[in-house]
């Protein structure tokens, strides 16, 4: 399993999805180039279980109870939740 990334914080795995603001993901350049705009959203191990039991809506689901803005000290979601 994955360490920690710090000592201050039990969060230690990560979650590649859409952003949760604004209208999309996606940017129109000039010359008609794309950038594609993604949020990394850092997990604690009991999280990254879930997901993979119950599938990432699943998790997401959970998630959306709390801000997505990286707080070290969010509590972890799956906590007194049925898996």
């Amino acid at each position: 399993y994955a360490q920690p990334y710090a000592d201050n914080s039990g969060l230690c795995g990560a979650l590649l999805i859409d952003p949760m603001v604004g209208s999309g993901n996606c940017c129109k350049l000039s010359h008609n180039v794309e950038v594609n705009f993604y949020q990394l959203l850092p997990l604690y191990r009991d999280e990254m279980e879930y997901k993979i039991k119950n599938g990432a809506e699943e998790l997401l689901d959970l998630l959306s109870e709390t801000s997505f803005v990286v707080d070290i000290t969010r509590p972890d979601m799956t906590k007194g939740k049925q898996e």
